[in-house]
């Protein structure tokens, strides 16, 4: 039987608090240079990308910088890209920590059958 976890939270940098929050919907901030896959929505592809160097304190909020890859080189620079475009990127045989009812955060490795290929920007 899977249970649902719901918390409040406090905004960090505003001190505003939130209610009902699922466990599913919360993610710790990025980090300039962190790999990110972007979601494009005319082809519906998750394309890859690095998180930008200068990151407004309200990225959340106003949206994200990401600097696209184009044949694994940093190229074109993405403004405000709202948060549910974004999303972290992990490579076959990376360590994660996964989060299992049953246990809490256990170690887990992302599984080879994912491959980590992905399309250029077109």
């Amino acid at each position: 039987v899977a249970r649902e976890f719901i918390y409040e939270v406090k905004i960090p940098r505003t001190s505003q608090r939130r209610a009902h929050v699922a466990l599913d919907t919360m993610r710790r901030p990025f980090v300039a240079g962190e790999e990110v896959e972007v979601y494009q929505t005319a082809t519906g592809r998750w394309l890859p990308g690095l998180i930008g160097e200068k990151q407004r304190g309200s990225a959340a909020t106003f949206g994200h910088q990401v600097r696209m890859l184009k044949h694994g080189v940093p190229d074109l620079l993405m403004k405000n890209l709202p948060g549910i475009h974004v999303r972290r990127r992990f490579h076959a045989g990376q360590g994660v920590e996964v989060y299992r009812i049953e246990r809490g955060w256990v170690d887990a490795v992302v599984h080879s059958s994912f491959g980590g290929h992905f399309e250029d920007v077109p």
